[in-house]
């Protein structure tokens, strides 16, 4: 649903320098008529509307120096006979010939007048009105009035850029008024590429890459801007391994580079590095873990703040970023506001949407009767041992009957279930019967909704955006739901010719709860995972027998055993769960400074505050804490892996270690980073050569802070009261464990680049990229802590060749690109320095305990970059006037020092 409303406030500002009044300099040969709109644009600042039947393809040539606008539009167009008119700070072209007369044989003309308005009853000043099937036309006046001569029989074509044709019969009329309507047309842009640092005119780019706009990749329900990339770029890998909100999806940029390093692309967000607050690897992204809820480092962001979204491949593409590109680059642009003549633009959208549940006809599960059936054959062929199943840890519906057949019941002087044939079959007849569709129970037709209200607004000095969204998501599952708060103003001025600035704040707050759940255990041995308490609903309803009933016949919950506790699975996801609270502020600013016509220079800063805290919640009553406290037999205590044998006394039973209470669990993530760049370009045009040189200077600050805490003993039930035992912190001791834990981490990196591309009559392109990184996590030695990078790539624009045929309406466009280039990325370095922790030798008592240096990494004075040289080959084709688009690469990777552990 998209409601767009504009307001105009009139006012007065004072008086300011008509943009007619700048000077304009061209010198071009053989270009288009759209290319040299396009200078004119960029050196007056005026914007540039083209009428829907004018030819921007044909060619000119123009050599005019500091001339008006006018003098330079009048030496673009008059020579092709075509008009323009300059209109509240637009130039309006439109089509060809203005008041032309012509004499139509056997037709008697007459006067006809009229007016063209919009749907509002507004006059549309310029608006071109044509008697068809001649060159008889004319323009109408400010207030939107027209007079034409025509035969009776004519028909008018009336036209205004932005505006749906309309064509009228006149049927001997001599008063015409149309309305016309207004269509969502963009204005047309020039042809450019953003590469973070700069956007490059597509001339001087030789790399692969691929330009998404933001509403072909939007996608209703899909509140995650990570997520937009599925489906959108040829070579871009996006898989879903979750569908909790903020738990990124993995993506690769044509594959995997390293073996265990991150192997995701480098996201930058309005030129700027995005820092990952809490760093999680692809691979790690599908283990389910609680952090996994951090791992989308764009998750803050609103959708519809979005601009576009530029994905960079290949070495030439990303050579800017150097050793930070291996894995390809997202350049993602918000949205800026625009030139309105001080009208305030609001719009406002809203998703609504709904999840459809999975079901059992997607999956091979067996039916209830199907699975009672497989059970009893394995009792009838000694499987199911009486005695064992009975005091299995974890056991369903025939540990269960095996119980009741020895709980007494005084009430009626009998056990509740008779070990006899009939009862036994009475018994699991009820649960071969029921069919639990643990999908339909633990999966919810849920109403997601996302509310998103921006503004936009300025003038040719000053440029306002301001957005604000809320998001509401109840959860596909039970147990989930999340809630995000967003927040965005950007500001641009122009302070003069020279100067102009920015400003964006942006910030997001999260409030989500998701089941509880820890981390996931590996086995090595067998190369297997497993997780102890185990509540997410997708695994359940995928991995639980439909045997298992949730409700019991008398409607309340029923329970099985896990881990020697009861265990139902409504009741887990009421005691066990995590709380997550983020917030996420940044302050950019940018500075843009031009020295000479041809020579410019821009500074951009960044400050980035983000603070994460995860409450896990283990109450008194859920299996984790029952499991800690079950001790009911000498078979369960001998069993039950949580229950602690005290060294101090070796000849007794285990002891309970957690008699009272449940878990209070905290994680907290801090990051504090400042980013900062200084950049100097140089432009240059003459006669058909064209040069860009960009230097850059590039500084990343960040400061990581991460602490947990375990806290057992607290009762939720009894106003929080805690009653820890010493032996669970004893048991902790004695195993190297500790109740908290806090880690510091700090990254700095130093960069230098130096881009140059040259181009010759818009058809060769030649680029060369070097940069040299350092970083502190590389060793201490020069040759490994510092890292040159560096690419030379060219493009051969067949289309702008003579012999390629431009009106053929079939192949359009076509360039030949190549590129060979070194590129790195830093893997999982982690021991550059040696790393030494405090500890407490293992001793049977007190005081025998000492303090003592754990040496947890040796020192690496070598360790370096991983590194990869890549050469892409590769072809852009345009077909059918650029509807269809065809790219193909041909690439091959050379990766070398990747890291690894010893």
């Amino acid at each position: 649903m998209k409601i767009s409303t504009c307001l105009l406030f009139a006012f007065v500002t004072g008086v300011h320098a008509k943009s007619t009044a700048q000077k304009v300099t061209l010198n071009m040969k053989n270009a288009r008529i759209e290319e040299a709109l396009s200078a004119i644009s960029k050196q007056s600042h005026l914007r540039v509307l083209y009428s829907e039947n004018l030819n921007t393809k044909a060619r000119i040539s123009v050599n005019v120096k500091d001339a008006s606008v006018e003098e330079a539009l009048n030496a673009v167009l008059k020579s092709n006979n075509i008009e323009y008119k300059i209109i509240a700070n637009t130039i309006s072209v439109n089509s060809n010939a203005k008041n032309i007369s012509m004499t139509v044989p056997l037709a008697i003309q007459q006067s006809v007048s009229g007016t063209v308005t919009d749907k509002n009853g507004k006059g549309l000043s310029g608006a071109t009105v044509t008697v068809k099937g001649t060159s008889i036309s004319t323009q109408t006046d400010d207030s939107g009035h027209f007079r034409i001569n025509a035969s009776s029989s004519s028909v008018l074509v009336v036209r205004y850029v932005g505006f749906g044709t309309r064509e009228i019969p006149m049927d001997g009329k001599s008063t015409i008024n149309v309305v016309l309507t207004a269509n969502d047309l963009k204005l047309e842009e020039v042809n450019v590429v953003a590469t973070g640092y700069q956007n490059l005119d597509r001339k001087f780019f030789t790399g692969a890459s691929t330009k998404i706009d933001a509403k072909e990749a939007e996608r209703a329900g899909v509140p995650d801007v990570s997520r937009m990339l599925e489906g959108q770029a040829a070579g871009v890998s996006v898989q879903n391994v979750s569908g909790t909100f903020g738990a990124a999806p993995k993506i690769r940029v044509r594959g995997a580079t390293s073996l265990t390093g991150d192997n995701k692309p480098l996201w930058v967000i309005d030129g700027v590095i995005l820092d990952e607050a809490v760093n999680i690897s692809n691979e790690a992204l599908s283990t389910g873990d609680a952090n996994t809820l951090l791992g989308s480092s764009v998750a803050g962001l609103n959708p519809d703040d979005i601009e576009s979204i530029t994905v960079l491949k290949d070495a030439a593409a990303t050579a800017m970023y150097g050793a930070a590109a291996m894995n390809g680059v997202v350049v993602v642009n918000t949205k800026r506001g625009k030139n309105t003549e001080g009208q305030v633009h609001f719009n406002y959208s809203g998703n609504f949407t709904t999840y459809i549940k999975p079901n059992y006809n997607q999956f091979d599960i067996m039916n209830s009767a199907e699975q009672m059936q497989l059970v009893i054959d394995m009792e009838n062929k000694g499987y199911l041992n009486h005695s064992q199943v009975s005091r299995a840890g974890t056991g369903g519906v025939f540990t269960k009957m095996y119980n009741l057949m020895y709980e007494y019941d005084p009430n009626t002087d009998s056990f509740k279930l008779r070990n006899d044939a009939p009862s036994r079959y009475n018994f699991l007849q009820r649960y071969a019967n029921v069919n639990t569709d643990w999908f339909d129970l633990l999966f919810r037709n849920s109403f997601v909704h996302d509310h998103s209200l921006s503004m936009s607004t300025g003038t040719a000095k000053a440029q306002t955006y301001a957005s604000t969204s809320f998001m509401n998501d109840p959860g596909y599952t039970l147990g989930n739901q999340a809630k995000r708060f967003t927040a965005n103003i950007r500001n641009n001025y122009k302070i003069n010719d020279k100067l102009s600035t920015e400003f964006i704040f942006q910030g997001n707050i999260r409030d989500q709860r998701t089941p509880g759940t820890l981390n996931r255990n590996s086995d090595a041995v067998y190369g297997s995972y497993s997780r102890d308490f185990d509540i997410n609903p997708y695994s359940y309803a995928l991995n639980t027998s439909r045997i298992i009933t949730p409700y019991d016949e008398n409607g309340d919950r029923e329970y099985f055993t896990r881990d020697y506790a009861p265990f139902n699975i409504f009741n887990e996801l009421d005691n066990n769960y995590i709380k997550l609270k983020l917030m996420d502020i940044k302050v950019q600013a940018g500075i843009t400074y031009k020295i000479l016509p041809s020579l410019t220079y821009s500074a951009t800063g960044m400050y980035r505050y983000y603070n994460s805290e995860r409450q896990h919640m283990i109450t008194e009553n859920a299996n984790l804490s029952k499991a800690y406290r079950a001790n009911q037999d000498q078979t369960v205590n001998s069993g039950n892996r949580f229950l602690y044998a005290d060294p101090d006394f070796p000849n007794t039973d285990k002891y309970v270690i957690l008699p009272n209470g449940g878990f209070f669990n905290v994680a907290n993530n801090n990051m504090i980073s400042y980013y900062m760049r200084h950049n100097l370009e140089f432009n240059k045009k003459w006669n058909d050569h064209t040069m860009n040189l960009f230097g850059t200077y590039e500084l990343q600050y960040a400061d990581k802070q991460s602490h947990d805490f375990n806290g057992p003993g607290i009762e939720y039930g009894n106003g929080n009261l805690v009653l820890p035992v010493y032996r669970y912190y004893k048991k902790q001791l004695e195993s190297g464990d500790a109740p908290f834990a806090m880690n510091y981490t700090y990254d700095r990196k130093l960069a230098y680049a130096l881009r140059g591309a040259y181009n010759y009559k818009d058809k060769y392109s030649f680029n060369f990229t070097t940069r040299n990184d350092g970083s502190n996590k590389m060793g201490r030695t020069n040759v490994a802590r510092w890292l040159p990078t560096w690419n030379v790539s060219a493009a051969w624009d067949i289309d702008q060749e003579n012999f390629f045929n431009r009106e053929n309406k079939i192949l359009s466009r076509a360039r030949l690109r190549g590129t060979y280039g070194l590129v790195a990325n830093m893997g999982n370095a982690s021991n550059s320095s040696a790393v030494f922790y405090n500890a407490i030798t293992y001793r049977p008592y007190d005081g025998e305990k000492e303090g003592k240096i754990s040496i947890n990494g040796l020192e690496n004075s070598e360790l370096t970059w991983e590194k990869m040289y890549e050469l892409n080959i590769g072809t852009d084709l345009g077909f059918l006037n650029d509807r269809i688009d065809l790219n193909f690469d041909y690439y091959r990777r050379n990766i070398f020092d990747l890291i690894g552990p010893i």
